[in-house]
């Protein structure tokens, strides 16, 4: 008898949380793709390429939408803010209740979506021209010109770090250089964090840099490496379809092969969401495998994960989104069911062996 009620319970223990082991959900389709996605404080902030922003509460209902003067190269929320660079080289930025707080004309747009920044009252924009911009309230404090076009910026306590196709930077506030360090190769990819670089160079080079321009370590990989994410862990996508796992000592965790080409990716603690160009989004365990994958209209092209939730955007303007748990105390729930439930499992199990 004991043995039976063990094993019910053994048994019941993985269904306290398979309300929770749910797949991604289509909150919106929109025409274009979707060029840019970025998060903070509850709210998500996407940009397409037809010239329409939209912003999300954290549990993906859409508070409102602003049609802008051309195709967004770029959007980015910070507390309060929120800037978006169009192509006829405008830069825009609005506040959470969808006022436009801002309007100005730069000179150039952003390459890449992580090329615009927002901390607060101020503002990094790195153009395809190579020009650098920072503002402070609405006003540009300075610019610097750079060798090459822009990947990534990023503003940092009271640092502006910059990737360029060939090199990095740091500046202060001011505009001073304090880094301007090259590379053998090009700079394919990039991610940027609060004390690295990682830079996927086009010799198929995996290197991390410190914010002094030290390089911590560097991996040489078997293909391009298209897409870079760093948190606890560095993680990026090669041509070849591989996803890498490094710890920030540059030793390798893990390693898992995708379907195709890997086109998108993103990480947080021990997940990692990876995009292909085969139209599939994966959910992996850097120590446990793939969580699931899913099946996607066009190929994701920027993704977001938080510890509530799965956010992303594909090529054909279709916006997906996950929410972990549905709200903290389901996670409390679930986490003291399954606690509750092993406790009993082991009482029943001492108690069956002495008795």
């Amino acid at each position: 008898m004991n043995k039976k009620i063990i094993y019910l319970i053994i048994l019941f223990i993985p269904l306290c949380g398979a309300d929770d082991l749910r797949m991604p959900e289509n909150i919106l389709s929109m025409e274009g793709s979707i060029i840019a996605l970025s998060c903070t404080n509850g709210y998500i902030v996407a940009g397409s390429d037809t010239g329409f922003i939209y912003l999300f509460d954290e549990e993906g209902s859409l508070l409102w939408q602003r049609k802008l003067s051309d195709r967004v190269t770029s959007a980015r929320i910070n507390v309060d803010s929120i800037a978006a660079n169009t192509m006829d080289e405008k830069l825009y930025l609005f506040n959470i209740s969808g006022q436009m707080r801002e309007y100005m004309d730069v000179r150039g747009y952003t390459e890449h979506s992580k090329a615009l920044h927002v901390r607060d009252e101020n503002i990094v924009l790195g153009t395809r021209l190579g020009r650098v911009y920072f503002f402070q309230n609405g006003v540009e404090k300075w610019s610097y010109e750079t060798d090459a076009y822009v990947i990534e910026t990023n503003i940092v306590n009271d640092l502006v770090k910059v990737v360029s196709d060939k090199r990095i930077y740091v500046f202060d506030f001011n505009g001073r250089a304090l880094l301007n360090k090259s590379f053998p190769s090009y700079i394919r990819s990039t991610s940027v964090s609060r004390e690295y670089f990682a830079v996927g160079l086009g010799n198929n080079e995996l290197v991390l840099v410190d914010n002094n321009g030290t390089v911590v370590w560097s991996n040489e990989l078997g293909d391009h490496i298209g897409v870079i994410d760093i948190s606890e862990n560095v993680v990026c996508g090669l041509r070849n379809g591989e996803v890498h796992v490094f710890d920030l000592g540059g030793r390798e965790v893990h390693k898992f092969r995708m379907d195709a080409p890997v086109v998108s990716i993103s990480t947080l603690a021990n997940k990692v969401v990876a995009g292909t160009s085969g139209n599939k989004l994966y959910l992996l365990n850097v120590y446990g495998g793939v969580e699931w994958s899913y099946d996607t209209e066009g190929y994701v092209t920027s993704s977001h994960l938080s510890n509530n939730y799965l956010i992303a955007g594909s090529s054909l303007g279709e916006l997906y989104y996950l929410r972990m748990f549905r709200d903290p105390e389901q996670l409390k729930i679930v986490t003291g069911f399954v606690i509750l439930s092993l406790l009993i499992a082991t009482v029943v199990l001492i108690i069956s062996l002495r008795y």
